[in-house]
């Protein structure tokens, strides 16, 4: 789902929490590259909001990428917000990876990310 679909609601969402989702995206691929990936608003989108007691959980879908837009991955983070605005993450499932083309292979550290099950 791109950016153009989503409802203002939702982007003002993503655009909230994108340092929250980059810093959680840098922490998960640093052992596998030299350089971290971006995260940009139109490719991320919200998969879940749900309520716990009272804690509200937030799950974003990623595609972090590398170089000219080379995607590197899909990922849901879920983040959970408390009372005071707190936040929180609770969960980073990275569900999918995809090999850099052959220009950007030096900036691999070694194996893909294992996907999480």
């Amino acid at each position: 789902v791109s950016l153009e679909n989503q409802t203002l609601e939702n982007t003002a969402l993503v655009r909230l929490f994108m340092n929250a989702i980059q810093e959680q995206s840098n922490l998960f691929y640093e052992p596998y590259y030299t350089i971290h990936p971006n995260i940009v608003d139109y490719w991320t989108t919200i998969k879940d909001i749900d309520k716990n007691g009272s804690q509200i959980h937030v799950t974003f879908s990623t595609l972090p990428y590398i170089g000219p837009h080379d995607t590197i991955g899909e990922d849901d983070i879920t983040f959970s917000i408390n009372c005071s605005g707190d936040i929180a993450m609770l969960d980073f499932k990275h569900l999918k990876s995809y090999p850099l083309p052959e220009h950007l292979k030096s900036i691999e550290k070694g194996s893909l990310p294992p996907i999480t099950e």
